[in-house]
This record gives C-alpha cells, structure tokens and sequence, in this order.
C-alpha cells in the first residue's frame, strides 16, 4: 500500500521539478542557474535510486517462500 502511494508521489514531485526547470529555462534563455541544474540532477538521482529499490523490492517479493517460479 505505501509503495505504490510513494511511487506516485515521487512520480509527481519528479516531474513538478522538471516542469519548473523548462519553465525557467523559457522565461531565462540567456542565464543559466546552477541551482536548476542541481534541482534536475538530484531529482534524476532519486528518480534513480527510487527505481533500483522497485526492482530489489520487487525481485525479494517474487523470490519469497511460497511464490512459484
């Protein structure tokens, strides 16, 4: 139940940050701001470690006493 209720909200704030960053990035075509970039980065890292976890989440659920494969 919470795992489907965080991937949802990790989708959402992932995809918030993105869409702030193209909107600066519309508005500011000259300047580039490191913090964007930082803001992008950190997001795709979490993003990142967020999917890794969903597959060892999902691989120790299907090897589990009981499911049979």
């Amino acid at each position: 139940m919470y795992y489907l209720i965080l991937s949802v909200q990790l989708s959402l704030v992932s995809a918030i940050f993105r869409a702030c960053v193209v909107t600066k990035e519309e508005e500011n075509k000259d300047k580039l701001y490191y913090s964007d970039i930082f803001i992008e980065f950190l997001s795709f890292i979490v993003f990142i470690l967020y999917g890794i976890y969903s597959i060892i989440f999902a691989y120790r659920k299907l090897s589990a006493p009981g499911i049979s494969g």
